[in-house]
């Protein structure tokens, strides 16, 4: 591939929605969708369509100072020829010959807190990359050719603001 771009400007639509259901008392549904398309011979590979969808808590579990939600997130794209990726240059390039499809939606579970000034989260991406047959998390999508997503990630932070 030799790098090169666009000549020209070119459009992309999409329509985007969301909405937030609340299922009973501090139980939410929030989901997105996103519907997209390329307007003529644009250089460039778009799923149709991308959802994310998350099933939690929003509240304070009865404690003043406490404001936490917790739950599951999810998402999912319809198959589409992603971009390939060159590490020798160290960029993305068009390709239209191999087909991305998610195996499973990309499964999430997520926790996050606040009291006062202390903030923190937790999050375990990628569930949905657990195997029985394999006995691990080893059951990966593709989301560019020949680029497999990680399996079990945990990634956890902090932020606390100290006020005079």
């Amino acid at each position: 591939y030799q790098p090169a771009q666009a000549s020209g400007l070119f459009n992309v639509l999409a329509v985007t929605a969301e909405k937030q259901f609340r299922i009973g008392g501090k139980w939410n549904w929030r989901t997105w969708v996103v519907l997209q398309q390329k307007a003529g011979n644009a250089p460039v590979n778009l799923p149709l369509i991308l959802t994310r969808n998350q099933l939690g808590y929003d509240g304070n579990l009865g404690f003043k100072n406490l404001n936490t939600s917790f739950g599951l997130e999810a998402r999912y794209f319809t198959p589409y020829k992603a971009n390939g990726y060159s590490p020798v240059i160290g960029q993305f390039t068009y390709q239209d010959t191999t087909t991305i499809r998610m195996r499973l939606p990309e499964i999430t579970a997520y926790l996050n807190f606040r009291i006062r000034t202390f903030t923190a989260y937790l999050r375990a991406e990628n569930l949905n990359t657990f195997s029985l047959s394999t006995g691990g998390f080893r059951n990966n999508n593709i989301l560019l050719p020949g680029y497999p997503t990680p399996g079990l990630q945990i990634r956890f932070g902090i932020m606390w603001t100290f006020i005079n």
